[in-house]
């Protein structure tokens, strides 16, 4: 600020009595050229001066670092903090409920469960449970945590033997693992739910960009877009020039300087975009200046626990292991669904009781509704559904046809005339297909599998798509949960071949518990 300026300031707070505004602006005005001189002296770039590329100064972060790094370590120790604390409280738990882990304890139980505590955390951290990309799904982030109570505990049981004590009781041990674990399980499937609502709301997202600007990189832009939850992504880096309605930010050689610019920690290289050197030059660069980077294929639609990475003479090989749907794996699928159709059938008889005299009090007509679907290797069966349509509903199913708010070879109407007013609620709730339980007793259907199709549809089925024929269909599966009767014909298709190609029981479970949730939730029924 030269000596003008400052007198021109003093004289506006003296003379003028609105002057605040005035003195704001010539303040802003005085420090924006100040800045500006700043910059020339020292050799460095203005931030008025967009057309140079020289060095820029890095910019002094305030008290309490709130760049994106910064921002990332203080959730992990927030994360680490609620992980210690929810081992006390179930260590404090286990103490409550199996006494003191041996009869004369020298330094006292509290140091005893603070030093398990402390192994535990070190058991934590060594099993990478703070890295977020190794914890992306729930079953491996629980597999984790069953490890380290394991070497948590295994390390104790050694410090014992090493220091003389009296080793801890079988039960205890056992006892202080299990609650523990399930602790840390339900402390972090609490914490994963948090990080899901500031996902939603656009915080904890991990800023990026596509390193590629050709057809691959852009749909790979473009599916990053659509799922805001996971990232923010703030254009393509590509030396293709334009890339229609995608911004393309520069050149291959910028892409560190790119990221920092736009605030970026991480990026997803496009392997069908860049040729070999540049892979390997793009990815040398971000991995330097400590940026994270994941590495897109061509491959879609297999599931990331099939495949194992091989290495042949520096080549890098993905090698992607076969899906077996047949011998003891069939058999445990088939015994958990006798098991767990035959207890939900005996739960939910008083509910079918109660429903059946709702429906017959409300319309004429059978309780049960009777339909000719496709099973496994097409062979059709009758599958049974609670009635919440009008009598004669099938017949009425041409004159609705130029309403049909689906696509491809679907029906579906959202607000459909021919369902009665207890069937709207039947179908809210999912009680409708209760009585399909017992369709999987019978062996016509499963618990998980795609949804059993109508014969004209499965004859409008190309020859891909007849694959889902291959197991049998379920009472829910991918479709379901991905968004019920929301989903598309194409996002239908997909999902329902990226189970068939991808089965197993682990899969199956998940499919379970994510029924419960969107059953319990409404969402997407009609």
């Amino acid at each position: 600020m030269n000596a003008g300026e400052a007198s021109a300031i003093r004289s506006t707070a003296t003379t003028s009595p609105g002057s605040v505004q005035r003195i704001e602006s010539l303040w802003r005005a005085a420090v924006g050229s100040a800045r500006t001189q700043v910059g020339r002296d020292s050799g460095g770039v203005s931030s008025n001066d967009p057309g140079r590329h020289g060095e820029r100064e890095a910019p002094t972060r305030p008290i309490g670092d709130r760049s994106p790094r910064g921002r990332a370590r203080r959730r992990r120790l927030l994360l680490a903090l609620a992980d210690a604390t929810a081992l006390v409280v179930s260590l404090c738990v286990a103490l409550t409920w199996l006494g003191s882990p041996r009869p004369a304890t020298p330094h006292g139980v509290a140091f005893e469960v603070a030093a398990l505590v402390a192994a535990w955390m070190f058991a934590l951290v060594t099993n990478r449970l703070y890295l977020a990309r190794c914890v992306e799904r729930a079953l491996e982030e629980t597999r984790r945590i069953l490890v380290s109570g394991g070497v948590a505990m295994s390390a104790y049981l050694i410090a014992c033997y090493l220091v003389g004590a009296e080793p801890a009781s079988r039960a205890w041990v056992i006892g202080a693992y299990a609650v523990g674990s399930m602790g840390l399980v339900v402390e972090r499937a609490i914490a994963r739910f948090v990080f899901q609502r500031l996902r939603r709301r656009g915080k904890s997202v991990r800023r990026i960009a596509i390193v590629g600007s050709d057809a691959h990189a852009i749909a790979l832009y473009r599916s990053a877009v659509d799922d805001p939850d996971a990232y923010d992504v703030v254009g393509v880096i590509g030396d293709g020039g334009s890339s229609g309605s995608v911004q393309v930010l520069g050149g291959y050689d910028r892409a560190v300087e790119l990221l920092r610019e736009h605030g970026c920690t991480g990026a997803i290289v496009s392997l069908a975009s860049l040729t070999r050197s540049q892979v390997n030059s793009v990815v040398r660069s971000l991995t330097d200046a400590k940026m994270h980077v994941a590495l897109a294929t061509n491959m879609s639609d297999i599931d990331v626990h099939r495949l194992r990475a091989q290495q042949m003479d520096g080549e890098v090989m993905m090698y992607v292991e076969p899906t077996v749907r047949t011998g003891w794996r069939m058999v445990a699928k088939r015994t958990f669904d006798l098991v767990l159709s035959s207890v939900a059938l005996l739960l939910c008889l008083p509910v079918l009781a109660v429903v059946a005299v709702v429906i017959k009090l409300d319309s004429a007509g059978p309780v049960l509704f009777r339909q000719e679907r496709v099973g496994r290797n097409g062979v059709p069966f009758d599958m049974i559904k609670l009635r919440t349509m009008c009598v004669g509903a099938e017949a009425k199913l041409d004159e609705l046809s130029e309403s049909n708010e689906a696509n491809g070879p679907m029906f579906k109407i959202k607000a459909d005339p021919r369902i009665t007013r207890s069937g709207r609620w039947l179908r809210r709730l999912s009680i409708d297909e209760l009585p399909q339980f017992w369709n999987v007793l019978r062996g016509d259907m499963s618990l998980v599998g795609p949804r059993p199709a109508l014969a004209h549809e499965v004859e409008a089925w190309d020859p891909e798509l007849r694959k889902r024929l291959e197991v049998p269909p379920g009472l829910s599966g991918l479709w379901q949960v991905s968004g019920r009767s929301d989903t598309t014909f194409e996002q239908y298709r997909r999902l329902d071949l990226y189970y068939v190609d991808n089965w197993s029981l682990a899969h199956d479970l998940r499919v379970i518990v994510k029924t419960a949730w969107v059953v319990l939730a409404m969402k997407g029924a009609s």
